[in-house]
């Protein structure tokens, strides 16, 4: 029974992306959220990309998040920075862009448009923290590995000399010093994005996802495990050393860090659900509310004729999948999911 009906959940996932609402189309099936999210990444790029290079420019270094060590840093930019993308390639917004409708919209259905808000602003503000803390454990010796072949000294020569010129307040070195915190920059929703991956696990854990160049099913707690290793050993390896690989755990691991919370303050079950959508998502993954004689009689009416109801809606998601019904059959199929039925 359980795998029928994490098969229902994946027609309902593919349903969710490939089947058009009747009225309005794809795009209208996108919850406002998740839908504004997107439209204001996409402007903001549109804005890097056709402004003159100047102001182009302006956007990504004001922004953009800098180390809190160098002058050019500002605290607005832990959440800034989630909304720039590099102008230079249209790629990592359309990667990140593609993520976030795949599956925000479906958290943003199941979890509500708050908590999906909080959850989405905590994983990239996590994100941009994590990564804040990784720069300034390892600018230093970045930095002397950098500069030390230009002057044709080791390494350990070369940090002894550039904590000398410190300590005494040398200003070129200063200078130098802060030009190179100051080019210390990474943008993105990556940290966010990760996060919603993350909160999908949690919530489907055993949805069988498909990978473009992996042709066999992976769980969803799967994937993001596998998606965390990688990210350690190409943070801790250096390489792709111009993505913020450290950024991207971070949102793993706030956003972990609120699910466990939310959990341990019993608004959140073990299984990943709130306990208010409980029976909401039971419509994700197929499954009725059984009617039971019991509910037949004239004391339990309303509750029989809801619960009557609530199949009908579940029925119809089985059919034709969630896309196929109307706000107000939505509206009714939250209402319902509220009620102890």
């Amino acid at each position: 029974m359980a795998r029928l009906n994490m098969e229902y959940l994946r027609y309902f996932v593919i349903l969710q992306c490939m089947t058009p609402i009747r009225n309005g189309g794809w795009w209208a099936q996108i919850p406002p959220v998740t839908k504004n999210l997107i439209i204001i990444n996409v402007v903001v790029w549109l804005l890097e990309v056709l402004l003159p290079a100047s102001a182009g420019n302006w956007l990504v270094d004001h922004g953009g998040l800098h180390f809190w060590g160098g002058s050019d840093f500002n605290p607005i930019q832990l959440v800034s920075y989630m909304f720039l993308h590099s102008p230079s390639s249209i790629l990592h917004l359309l990667f990140n862009m593609f993520t976030l409708w795949m599956f925000g919209r479906i958290l943003e259905q199941t979890w509500g448009a708050k908590r999906f808000l909080l959850f989405y602003f905590v994983c990239g503000i996590g994100g941009a923290l994590t990564q804040e803390i990784v720069w300034n454990l390892t600018w230093f010796n970045d930095y002397v590995s950098g500069i030390a072949p230009l002057n044709g000294l080791t390494e350990s020569h070369m940090a002894q000399t550039v904590r000398e010129a410190m300590e005494h307040g040398d200003p070129n070195f200063l200078s130098a010093v802060n030009s190179y915190k100051n080019s210390l920059l990474t943008v993105g929703a990556s940290g966010a994005i990760f996060g919603l991956l993350l909160g999908f696990a949690c919530t489907f854990p055993d949805l069988p996802l498909y990978l473009f160049f992996i042709p066999v099913p992976i769980k969803a707690k799967y994937m993001v495990v596998g998606y965390a290793v990688l990210e350690f050993f190409l943070g801790v390896s250096g390489n792709q050393s111009t993505v913020a690989h450290f950024a991207h755990l971070g949102g793993l691991v706030f956003g972990l860090g609120l699910i466990l919370w939310w959990r341990h303050g019993g608004k959140l079950r073990s299984n990943g659900g709130f306990a208010s959508s409980q029976r909401l998502r039971q419509a994700f993954n197929g499954q009725r509310r059984e009617a039971g004689p019991d509910y037949s009689s004239s004391l339990n009416t309303d509750r029989y004729e809801a619960r009557r109801r609530l199949n009908e809606l579940l029925d119809k998601i089985r059919l034709s999948g969630y896309a196929s019904l109307t706000q107000a059959e939505r509206d009714e199929l939250r209402r319902l999911s509220e009620k102890d039925l």
